[in-house]
C-alpha cells in the first residue's frame, strides 16, 4: 500500500485550511463572549476549567494549564486578575507548599450561571446536540492531534539565514 502523499491530496489541504479557520473561529467567538462579561478569552477559559474541574478536587494551575493546553506560566498570570476581579479564590495547597489551590468564587459561579444559558444556545448551533459518542471520537482526534504537535514542531527546518 502507498503511503499516504498530505502534499498532493488537495482534500487534505482543504481539510487543514477548515482546521485553522475553525480554530480561530472558536478564539474569536470565546473572545467575544468574554468581552460581553468583562473579561479576556483567557480569564473567561480558565474561570470554565475551574468550574469543571473542581467536582474533581482540588485544582492546581498545572491542571488548568494541562486542561487548557497552555504553559502553566500564562496561566498564573490570568489566575492573578481572576483573583483581583474576586472571581477566583487562590489559597496555599495542603499538600504541597509550593503549590496553590484555584476555587470559582461566589461572584465567579454567579457570572458563569449567567453565561450557561447563551453557551447552551451557542453549543447547540455549532453542534447540533451530538451524540456521546461523536463527541468521544472528536476528543480523541483532537487529543491526537495535540499528541504528535511536539513532533510537529521538532520537523520544522532551521530558520532561513537574512541575506
Amino acid at each position: 500500500m502507498a503511503a499516504f502523499d498530505f502534499e498532493k491530496e488537495a482534500e487534505f489541504r482543504d481539510f487543514i485550511a477548515d482546521l485553522f479557520a475553525m480554530s480561530a473561529g472558536m478564539q474569536s467567538l470565546r473572545r467575544s463572549i468574554a468581552r460581553r462579561i468583562g473579561l479576556g478569552g483567557t480569564e473567561l477559559g480558565i474561570l470554565l476549567s475551574v468550574g469543571r474541574l473542581a467536582p474533581q478536587g482540588a485544582v492546581s494551575v498545572r491542571q488548568v494549564a494541562d486542561h487548557l493546553h497552555v504553559a502553566a506560566t500564562h496561566i498564573t498570570t490570568e489566575v492573578n486578575s481572576l483573583v483581583a476581579k474576586g472571581l477566583l479564590d487562590k489559597q496555599a495547597s495542603a499538600q504541597d507548599s509550593r503549590a496553590v489551590e484555584l476555587s470559582v468564587t461566589g461572584a465567579g459561579a454567579e457570572l458563569l450561571a449567567s453565561i450557561s444559558p447563551n453557551l447552551q444556545m451557542i453549543n447547540e448551533a455549532l453542534f447540533d446536540t451530538p451524540s456521546p459518542e461523536v463527541i468521544a471520537d472528536q476528543r480523541r482526534f483532537f487529543q491526537r492531534l495535540l499528541a504528535g504537535l511536539p513532533e510537529a514542531l521538532a520537523r520544522l527546518p532551521a530558520p532561513r539565514k537574512e541575506q
